[in-house]
């Protein structure tokens, strides 16, 4: 095992003194991290090996419980353990001890642990319990050995939903051969054999008991020399692309549940080195959209988390992951090579899913090569997505091949500002692209200095409007410093070619004096000198080859005589300090660039109120919800891409929790909409809401305040300002199952609302004529045929197997399909006529499926109970699913183009197996579809429960010669899709019936034209 403590303490010495030129030339924004990164020092052995006592890493923490002692050369797992002649020995005793709140583990300094440590308890708050050393000699080792674990238990340190533990001064790495390096990932029972991580904690759901914790607080790691954790070089694929694993790691597995989260999580002042894939990350393995939708929704951010002080080098993947994260700093981290055994997707220090994060004050350098096409990120830092409030601030690059930022959308309220970007290689700005923005983003103050031969602005310079689109993107203030001479990739073709992309008070600099072509309109631009001090210098290392921007940042200031001076442009998004700590706005304007110079007199600049969205994050409750995603929580996480849907159509309440009492005048309400392709299958998502009203609560009962029709993609509702704590929108009546994607509420004196809307007038009954009539009531056994009762002619045959039986629910005759599952080939065929052929429809008909658990032959999932025309191919066509869920519909028709092609494939479907629109099994129900060239609709039991516009216009369907099917789609021995149940009364009409009419065929009061 190698000796290595005391290398930890010469790193940190190192960067003390690094750090400490910057303090001393004025940078006092570092200032704090010298004084940290001296702190960790003091607390690690010292330059002459000697540590700190027991009372030091301990007493000094007013331990409240038992000090336990540990000692792997002089100990002994029969001793008491509770003082140092005492101590236990082994990582077996230590991990058969349930330890209780307040008590401290420590281990004897130059001791060395072969195996897993992972102790049982958990602290309290105000007594977490302490691990840490004690004695003279090197750090404490933890040697995992790379002992294969199982997946998700694979940590040298290990805990699992265990709360309050403080992890500190432990040398820890997992490793069974320092030599040689996994590559691949290997098996078994399906899962990941061979993952390793240096500390690990894991809160699995499906071990929580009912009443049991649900978030696991206060867990601090500190002052830890994490190294050599080897895992294989790659994600795998099994995992969506995703394996959380490497240096020190927390994460949630298990089902997806309300509310399991982490709170209270510091990652400060550690050395982690040659650790796979990543150096610091958290994660929820249990959602399963790919942009995380249930995190809002269940409650699932983890929260209060702090990283901070720690210096990273050599790590295979990304340095600092932070996912689901709300309310994080990430400050005064070094990041000294990355990507160095990965080969795709990953950036040096990245948020995912994350809400309110300031990344600051970190220094990144040594990431990937350019030679790896396949690599999607590559840059120092990431705007990844889907996030909201994320703040780059006050943070130093040099020398990243790939670029200074990608930049992936779907996300709100992005921000970065006096960041230096020194040689980051191909793009400042790296698209990868999940969608666009909901709100503008800034890059504000910062200074790029390039290489203009090989720097590109963008690596999508020929497409930026594709990227910068919808929302303004602002550029004010930066400094584009081209130290070569630009070439003509540089920019854009033209000053037109950045889409929404803002610019104003940039200085565009080139060193030969040439100014570049394609530069974006900037009305307020420089292309002088800027007067840096001493811009660009590479910079010095230090006692162990460590590099530090503290010796050059001080080149990026301002000289006396610069342009830059009170020439840039306020915006409130600037915040309140520049790169060097110095608080902002003294003279006429804010200087251009990272320094703030401190001249002239400080302004205290004059701001509207801010307007916030008072329901941003709080408590939703419904009255209704269907399956995941679509937890209420989703309709104030402040992202418009995740929605709420409830399992029905019903009149049903939401109820926003404001927390305390709030004045507001303003609700801004968003349905979930989306606009349907042009071909292939899509799942509408169209405007539902009609009726509604919202109510306040006084303390006593719920006051209404607003009444309005229809709210479709946005609708805004002005009114007399309202105090109070809490405000219900009820959904009087929706045309379908409703899907909302954000509730917003306001106090802004200048809002401007929509009109409220008013409801349409019902139509007037339609005037249908019947088409075909089957009542099977004259069916025989001894005849293939099934008689149109109509007097239209459209009789039809049925398959050898359909049975005749008795309709239990009335007197009469039905016809059973598929003979419990053992006969896919049943059928009624309906032979084609230009009667079918009709763009306004109404095709009803009484159903009692099987148990949709019946293991039968030829059955996919989908029953078909009518269509015309084979699969994928249908004029129209009706389908039960007999999964995801049960009973749910699936209603595909064509449409016929302009051009006469065929058009869109639409399919309603279900939205939950609670929901309205499904068909239970073992009983009868009545089934009822229409389309007018406008709408089509579904009704259950005479109950509209589905209407999803298909066009303005009118559009007619795809016409074919097939006849209509029912109960399969397919007249072959093994069938397609076929239906197992009964069937009866099944009516087809010329034109679509209104809600009135349904109800009324339902009750058997409906009369038609024969």
């Amino acid at each position: 095992m190698k000796k290595t403590g005391y290398l930890f303490l010469s790193m940190l010495m190192a960067l003390t003194s690094l750090w400490n030129i910057s303090a001393s030339s004025g940078s006092a924004a570092y200032a704090a991290e010298t004084a940290a990164v001296e702190t960790a020092a003091a607390g690690t052995p010292g330059s002459t090996g000697t540590a700190s006592s027991a009372s030091a890493s301990a007493g000094i923490l007013d331990v409240k419980g038992t000090i336990y002692y540990v000692d792997s050369a002089a100990g002994s797992d029969a001793n008491t353990g509770t003082s140092p002649d005492q101590a236990w020995k082994s990582l077996d005793k230590i991990n058969a001890t349930t330890f209780s709140p307040g008590d401290a583990l420590l281990f004897k300094s130059g001791g060395v642990w072969n195996g897993q440590l992972w102790p049982k308890g958990s602290g309290t708050e105000g007594a977490p319990i302490l691990i840490d050393r004690y004695g003279e000699g090197d750090l404490p080792v933890i040697n995992g050995g790379g002992v294969e674990r199982p997946y998700h238990q694979t940590g040298a340190i290990f805990l699992q939903n265990q709360e309050y533990w403080e992890i500190r001064h432990l040398e820890v790495t997992n490793d069974d051969d320092f030599d040689t390096d996994l590559v691949a990932t290997t098996y078994k029972n399906g899962e990941p054999s061979n993952i390793r991580d240096g500390i690990l904690v894991v809160l699995d759901t499906d071990k929580v008991p009912d009443g049991g914790n649900s978030v696991m607080h206060h867990i601090y790691i500190s002052d830890c020399y994490i190294h050599d954790v080897d895992s294989p070089d790659e994600w795998p694929n099994e995992y969506k692309n995703a394996s959380f694993n490497g240096g020190i790691m927390f994460y949630v597995i298990g089902s997806l549940k309300p509310n399991m989260t982490f709170d209270d999580v510091r990652i400060e002042r550690n050395f982690i080195k040659h650790v796979d894939l990543l150096g610091i990350a958290n994660f929820n393995y249990t959602t399963k959209t790919d942009f995380q939708d249930e995190v809002g929704g269940y409650g699932l951010w983890q929260t209060n988390i702090y990283i901070g002080h720690n210096y990273l080098q050599d790590i295979a993947q990304g340095g600092i992951d932070l996912c689901d994260a709300k309310d994080a700093v990430v400050e005064y981290n070094v990041l000294d090579g990355w990507m160095k055994r990965y080969n795709a997707q990953a950036a040096g220090i990245y948020p995912w899913k994350s809400w309110n994060v300031v990344f600051q004050n970190n220094e990144v350098y040594g990431g990937p090569t350019t030679t790896d096409a396949t690599n999607g990120d590559g840059t120092a830092f990431d705007f990844d997505s889907p996030n909201i409030n994320i703040v780059y601030q006050y943070n130093y690059t040099h020398d990243n091949p790939m670029g200074w930022m990608s930049y992936l959308g779907r996300s709100a309220n992005n921000i970065a500002r006096y960041n230096i970007s020194d040689d980051d290689g191909e793009y400042l700005i790296k698209f990868g692209w999940f969608g666009p923005d909901s709100s503008p983003a800034y890059f504000l103050n910062n200074v790029f200095i390039y290489n203009g031969q090989k720097t590109a602005f963008t690596n999508r310079n020929d497409d930026i409007g594709a990227y910068f689109d919808q929302v303004p993107y602002y550029f004010y203030n930066n400094v584009f410093y081209d130290k070569t001479g630009p070439s003509p990739s540089t920019w854009a073709a033209s000053p037109d070619d950045y889409g929404t992309g803002k610019f104003s008070h940039n200085v565009f600099y080139s060193a030969n004096g040439f100014t570049a072509t394609g530069l974006p309109e900037d009305p307020h631009k420089i292309t002088a000198d800027p007067g840096f001090v001493n811009p660009g210098q590479a910079p010095s290392a230090g006692p162990n080859g460590v590099l530090s921007g503290a010796t050059v940042w001080d080149g990026y200031k301002l000289q006396e005589s610069s342009p830059l001076v009170d020439a840039g442009i306020y915006v409130p998004q600037l915040g309140d300090k520049d790169f060097y700590g110095n608080p902002l706005y003294y003279g006429e304007a804010p200087d251009i660039g990272v320094q703030e110079v401190q001249q002239g007199d400080r302004v205290t600049p004059e701001n509207p109120p801010e307007i916030v969205n008072l329901a941003l994050g709080k408590k939703v409750t419904t009255d209704f919800t269907s399956t995941t995603p679509y937890a209420a929580g989703s309709i104030t996480d402040g992202l418009p891409s995740t929605y709420w849907t409830s399992s029905t159509n019903k009149e049903q309440s939401i109820t926003i929790d404001l927390g305390e009492e709030s004045t507001f005048n303003s609700i801004k309400a968003e349905e979930y909409v989306t606009t349907p392709p042009e071909t292939g299958n899509y799942r509408p998502f169209q405007p539902a809401v009609g009726t509604y009203s919202y109510d306040y609560w006084n303390g006593t009962d719920w006051v209404p305040f607003y009444e309005g029709y229809g709210i479709g993609a946005s609708h805004t509702a002005v009114f007399e300002p309202v105090t109070a704590n809490q405000i219900r929108m009820t959904l009087h009546q929706a045309a379908n199952a409703p899907s909302l994607a954000e509730i917003a509420v306001y106090n802004d004196p200048e809002a401007i609302g929509d009109p409220a809307g008013i409801a349409p007038e019902q139509p007037e009954p339609a005037q249908v004529d019947v088409v075909a009539h089957y009542t099977f009531d004259n069916v025989r056994s001894n005849s293939s045929e099934v008689k149109d009762s109509s007097g239209s002619g459209l009789n039809a045959t049925k398959s050898a197997s359909v049975d005749i039986v008795n309709n239990d629910s009335y007197k009469g005759r039905a016809l059973r399909f598929g003979n419990h599952g053992s006969a896919p080939d049943s059928y009624i065929s309906i032979p084609d006529s230009e009667q079918l052929k009709r763009s306004s429809y109404t095709i009803s008909m009484w159903v009692k499926p099987d148990d949709y658990g019946l293991s039968a032959p030829a059955a996919n999932g989908a029953e078909v109970l009518y269509s015309k025309g084979d699969n994928a191919n249908e004029m129209y066509s009706a389908t039960l699913l007999t999964d995801a869920p049960a009973g749910g519909f699936q209603n595909p028709f064509i449409l016929e183009g302009q051009d006469g092609t065929k058009g869109a494939r639409w399919y309603p479907t279900t939205l939950g197996p609670n929901s309205d629109l499904t068909v239970p099994a073992g009983k009868w129900s009545q089934v009822v579809q229409s389309y007018d060239r406008h709408t089509y609709k579904i009704y259950i039991n005479g109950e509209l429960v589905m209407s999803v516009p298909v066009s303005k216009e009118g559009a007619d369907l795809f016409a074919n010669n097939k006849p209509l099917l029912l109960g399969n789609q397919s007249t072959g021995a093994e069938g397609k899709n076929p239906y197992y149940g009964l069937m009866d009364e099944v009516l087809i009409l010329d034109g679509a019936l209104t809600d009135q009419q349904v109800a009324q065929l339902y009750n058997g009061k409906l009369k038609f034209n024969h």
